[in-house]
């Protein structure tokens, strides 16, 4: 039987989504890019999420700054959807590229000799659900990611009763239209 109260509170813990300690640096500390220089054309914005793909990997667990808060009220435009799925779709086959066995294996704090063995599916980061999650606080950026139960990817677990899942988000700026980072790591929940 799923404990739904303690995965709520692992979620809220969790900050709902993938997690670093300071937002605006990449895996190996340096800054990421800067989204406010980036350009409102959508051939230039395309080319740029190829050229750059700010890919941060967060250790398993680890809490997102209070950049995003959850938001009831979340609401955006068609044009909005519609720009993120095309960076998203842009930036499909630059994730993939970066994230390996040996990747997740690195961001893991249990399991890490099970996680360095996974077999990603050939459709794995197709197969994840992108919706947005939660807003800045001034609503300019908007968190896009998955819950851990809606998580396609499951990982190997260190007890039968943990549940690991590989979990994406991708903070989508609105007035640049632009996808700026992405976050990748490892959350779940416990059942008994």
């Amino acid at each position: 039987m799923r404990r739904p109260l303690l995965t709520i509170l692992l979620f809220l813990l969790l900050g709902g989504v993938a997690n670093v300690a300071v937002l605006g640096c990449t895996a190996d500390g340096s800054g990421g890019a800067d989204s406010s220089s980036a350009s409102s054309s959508e051939p230039q914005s395309l080319a740029a999420a190829l050229s750059e793909l700010d890919l941060v990997f967060v250790p398993e667990m680890d809490r997102l700054a209070g950049e995003f808060t959850a938001s009831s009220a979340l609401v955006l435009t068609d044009e909005e959807l519609g720009s993120f799925e095309a960076h998203w779709s842009a930036l499909r086959p630059l994730i993939k590229e970066k994230v390996t066995p040996e990747s997740i294996s690195k961001i893991s704090r249990w399991a890490g000799a099970e996680t360095i063995g996974v077999s990603l599916a050939a459709e794995w980061l197709e197969s994840m659900p992108m919706y947005p999650l939660r807003s800045s606080s001034n609503g300019s950026a908007i968190l896009f990611g998955q819950t851990p139960e809606d998580s396609s990817v499951e990982l190997p677990s260190h007890l039968p009763i943990v549940h690991r899942r590989l979990i994406l988000a991708a903070v989508f700026y609105r007035d640049s239209q632009q996808i700026g980072r992405v976050f990748l790591t490892i959350q779940g929940w416990a059942e008994e």
